[in-house]
């Protein structure tokens, strides 16, 4: 969770919330670091539709229920206006795409990977003092967020322990995604060159750190924080 929150420093709170914001979140976000780290409540349906831009490389569409109605004679009386929107490169979507799709395969959502030969992509999430669990994932067709928790925030627990991801949403997403993929084609996501990195040693959080260092007591207090957002966001 530091890594997220060096980042959203780097680039800036507003940055991060106006990205989410294009890509389909709408709950109300501060502008404040640790929004990186989740500290704002969002629906299943924001963070589904948020992680199908990146399914669809980088261009958002809005949410629809209904895209067309027609009468008994078969004429269209209405049919929803397309909403396509570039709202994050090919080249970093792209490479988004391929870090999460590692996440499934052998990372933490590896217990929702439907292993059906489809290309999945996805992310699980805890919150603090696990009263939320999360896995959303996403192929070419379909992006499914799972949320796990109660209305009145509580400890998740099943079975006699703490809830985790692997054994409540990662099941329900894998039994959904079996059936909702089954004859689909395997499709993998949009491709594009490698986009340009920026080295650590240039941002701003890494000129900090290394001033800190030059005192014995920067150096502890630079520690001690970093241990307090450790607690504060496991």
């Amino acid at each position: 969770n530091t890594a997220y929150a060096r980042v959203s420093h780097e680039i800036g709170a507003g940055a991060t919330v106006e990205t989410a914001k294009a890509m389909g979140i709408t709950s109300p976000l501060q502008q404040v670091e640790s929004v990186s780290l989740g500290v704002f409540g969002t629906s299943p349906l924001e963070l589904a539709s948020s992680f199908a831009t990146l399914a669809s490389g980088g261009i958002h569409r809005d949410p629809v229920a209904i895209t067309e109605v027609v009468d008994r004679k078969g004429q269209v009386i209405f049919s929803q206006e397309d909403t396509s929107k570039r709202v994050i490169d090919e080249d970093v979507a792209a490479a988004t795409n391929d870090v999460l799709k590692g996440v499934v395969t052998n990372g933490t959502a590896k217990y929702a990977n439907p292993n059906d030969n489809h290309i999945y992509a996805g992310k699980t999430g805890t919150s603090q003092n696990v009263r939320d669990l999360w896995m959303i994932g996403y192929t070419t067709s379909y992006s499914t967020a799972v949320w796990v928790g109660y209305r009145q925030e509580a400890e998740i627990r099943f079975n006699g322990a703490l809830g985790t991801t692997g054994k409540l949403p990662s099941p329900i997403f894998k039994a959904y995604m079996t059936k909702a993929m089954k004859g689909l084609p395997r499709q993998d996501f949009p491709t594009a060159p490698e986009p340009e990195y920026k080295n650590s040693s240039e941002w701003d959080l890494g000129a900090q750190a290394q001033e800190s260092t030059q005192t014995s007591s920067s150096a502890q207090e630079s520690s001690i924080a970093i241990g307090e957002l450790s607690q504060k966001y496991p």
